[in-house]
Formats: C-alpha cells, structure tokens, sequence
C-alpha cells in the first residue's frame, strides 16, 4: 500500500466521520467475519467482515467505498447483522482476503475456531466439540476458497449424496445444533456444532433456495441445485417448529 493510497483513505474517514483501519498491519483475530461470506463476494465488493458481536448482531466491515448504501445493505441481508463500516484502503482489504483464505491452512482453521469460540459465547453454552476431527479435516477441500458455512452446508449435501440418504436435518437443541443425514427413521448425525452457527446455517440455506427474508420461515422452499464432480443434485428445504427451535429439513428432489 503507498503512502497516498493510505492519505486518501484517511481523509476519507475524516470527511466521512467515520474510523480507518490500517489492515495491513491489522493481526488475524480481527478478520473474524471473513468466514461468513464466500471469497469472490467480498473481492467483488471490495470488502473484509472484521469484528462480530454475536450479542448485540453487530459487525465491522472494512470498506473501500464506506458509503455504498447498496453493500451494505446487502451484507446484512447476507449476514442477518447491523454492519459498522469502517474506512480502509484496496490494498489493506485484498490482504485481508489473502490472509484468511490463501495463506496456510492453519491461518484458516485459527480462524475458524474463533468463530466458533464466538459462537459459543454468544449462545452462552458450554463448548461444544466438532464431533470426531478437526475443523480441518471436516472441511477438507469442500470449496477451499469458499466461506466455512459455505462448505460446511457442502459438507451436508456431499454426504446425503454419497450416503445415498433421502435428506439431512438441521435439529437445535437447548445446548447444541446437530447435524443429521438419512432415510426414513434411520438417521446417522454427522456433527454436532455450537448453538450459535444456527442462524448463519439458515440464512445461507435461504439463499441458496432463493427463499427471500421477508417470507415467512415456515414452509417450504423452491428447489435448488447442488453441483458434485460435474453431476447436479437437486434439494428442497422444509421447516418445522419444535420446543427447541426450528427444525430445517433438506431433501434430496428428482
């Protein structure tokens, strides 16, 4: 990042009454909300989700253009949260995007279990493990430069394919969220997640369905497709309340 570049966006901030954020010297811990949207959304938009309070629903995003209302408003549609924006330079967002999803994969899974840690805190729950492996391994390659709730719902579909199962479950419990794949009365959990990536879950599944946020949430979704070595699959989302919360059923459709 030069000089000017750095001068310019600081008297941005300044016209604008708004902080800047030097992000190129910025430590991981605060591109928390990177994990939340997919890589190419926020390099399209020029942008990097920083700190997220979980309890207030609030976030810091770092903006190029801090004054697109149209981003803005479309990154709390995405996220379900009041952004913040702060001022930062083009420079400063790329490296960012760079550090959470092209640097070492260990990079990446300290981010990752911060989220989950803030999830956790704001569900205020014990923690939770991921089951039997590591955020690492649960990932795998499921869309390497994809947001981790991207590839976690792609972690769902993957196995409903390859388990041959008619769909999967989303279950919230009082202390925990687990996830589900199976037939008729036969199911098998694959995960077991914080209480805390429900809402993030679901806001991504409605936008995969293109079931808009002023819908009502109970019902049912329209059909959406999942592509998998090049062969599509076909899904469809129904909702059922329960004591604990709402339950989201992902079927597998022809």
């Amino acid at each position: 990042m030069s000089p000017e570049e750095k001068l310019v966006a600081k008297t941005l901030a300044e016209s604008l009454k708004m902080d800047f954020i030097d992000l190129e010297t910025a430590p991981l811990e605060e591109f928390q909300g990177c994990a939340l949207i997919p890589v190419p959304m926020m390099k399209s938009k020029c942008v990097a989700l920083l700190n997220i309070d979980m309890v207030e629903k609030k976030m810091t995003v770092a903006m190029a253009e801090p004054n697109n209302a149209d981003t803005i408003m479309f990154l709390e549609m995405m996220t379900g949260m009041k952004m913040t924006p702060v001022v930062a330079t083009k420079a400063g967002i790329s490296r960012a995007i760079s550090i959470c999803f092209e640097s070492p994969v260990e990079h990446q899974t300290q981010l990752l279990h911060k989220l989950d840690s803030i999830a956790v805190k704001a569900s205020s729950e014990k923690e939770v493990s991921f089951a039997d492996d590591s955020l690492e391994q649960m990932l795998g390659d499921l869309g390497e430069n994809d947001a981790p709730i991207v590839r976690l719902i792609n972690l769902i579909l993957t196995n409903i394919v390859f388990k041959h199962a008619s769909e999967a479950l989303v279950e919230p419990t009082p202390t925990k969220l687990l996830l589900k794949v199976g037939s008729g009365d036969a199911w098998e959990t694959i995960k077991e997640l914080p209480i805390g990536c429900y809402d993030p879950l679901v806001r991504r599944l409605r936008l995969m369905a293109d079931w808009p946020f002023d819908k009502p949430s109970e019902g049912e979704s329209q059909r959406f497709r999942f592509m998998q070595d090049n062969q599509a699959f076909f899904f469809r989302i129904i909702n059922s309340s329960t004591p604990s919360g709402k339950e989201i059923h992902i079927l597998r459709v022809e």
